[in-house]
């Protein structure tokens, strides 16, 4: 009997657990969602924002939909964004390489499409992107 009880009381905690886990997704979707309703951030766009959950200073929101826009580079400028991004919004079909510097160099990430990062794993260290066709 003991090893009934103790199961279930590990069953409730893990239970609990992901719960816990799943509540901050859900307030980024909700974030994500206001995003999008709200055209903060428009369909096709990079967003980038000084803080993290998409708070703060929009400091790009750049339109890309065009195939010639894959390879393209943009440096961050030194008053409008550069080392001040926190979170990224890509509502683009394009792969977003970000760099700790200018001139795309010094790789530290890939965004996806449609991918919606509410902190950067290296907060306000981006310099420059680049809009790829994949995360290779």
């Amino acid at each position: 009997m003991a090893r009934r009880e103790i199961s279930f009381t590990a069953l409730g905690i893990a239970l609990l657990s992901s719960l816990a886990l799943a509540a901050p997704a859900a307030a980024d979707t909700t974030r994500a969602e206001a995003l999008t309703t709200s055209n903060s951030c428009g369909i096709d766009h990079i967003c980038m924002y000084e803080d993290p959950g998409y708070q703060g200073s929009e400091y790009i929101a750049m339109y890309a939909t065009s195939p010639s826009n894959s390879g393209s580079l943009v440096d961050i400028g030194g008053w409008d964004g550069d080392n001040e991004i926190s979170s990224v919004a890509n509502r683009t079909g394009f792969h977003i390489w970000m760099y700790d510097n200018d001139n795309g160099t010094g790789y530290m990430g890939c965004v996806s499409p449609g991918q919606w990062i509410p902190e950067l794993w290296r907060d306000n260290e981006m310099e420059s992107f680049r809009f790829a066709d994949s995360c290779r």
